[in-house]
């Protein structure tokens, strides 16, 4: 019976397998202080390291910041929240600060990335104080056509190999 079940699972996890598709790549840096006004933090990520080719011109990242208001109470008014600057190369992008996670997309601010494949952020803190977690840069890779075994040969390879056993299979009572 246990060898019937894993032929089972096996064939299972080969369908699966076939229909399955590629995750977005994320590097996380964690930082997990408290900025006050005038501080500044900058940090890498060197997505060479997760097969991104700095030569290919498909950028498509994400930059997600986990930054909180310290100071947040209910009814806070927008022009009281903590003042940021996000640099970028030779981009900058100006923002408040509230209770939510601060994304950076291609389409609000392009992502810089340098000549080695390494996006090299800079947060500053003009006024108030916040609370930073962490810094996530999210890689989309294009849907590129990977080459794979057929189903048909992996079954047929599994069952030869099944039929090539130097042991028969017994399905007697005495083993279920």
């Amino acid at each position: 019976m246990k060898t019937f079940l894993s032929l089972i699972g096996s064939a299972f996890i080969l369908v699966c397998s076939a229909v399955a598709n590629a995750y977005p790549v994320s590097d996380v840096v964690v930082f997990n202080r408290i900025l006050q006004a005038g501080d500044s933090i900058s940090w890498e990520h060197d997505m060479t390291q997760y097969g991104h080719d700095p030569a290919d011109v498909y950028r498509d990242f994400i930059l997600t910041l986990e930054v909180r208001d310290v100071e947040d109470a209910p009814g806070k008014m927008d022009e009281d929240r903590p003042f940021y600057m996000l640099a970028q190369g030779q981009g900058r992008t100006f923002g408040r600060i509230g209770m939510e996670d601060l994304i950076i997309t291609e389409g609000d601010t392009p992502i810089h990335l340098e000549d080695d494949g390494v996006v090299k952020p800079f947060l500053m803190i003009m006024e108030g104080s916040v609370w930073i977690g962490s810094a996530t840069l999210t890689m989309d890779l294009p849907n590129t056509s990977i080459p794979e075994p057929g189903i048909v040969m992996l079954w047929g390879m599994g069952l030869l190999g099944l039929a090539l056993r130097r042991r028969p299979f017994n399905f007697s009572p005495s083993n279920i």
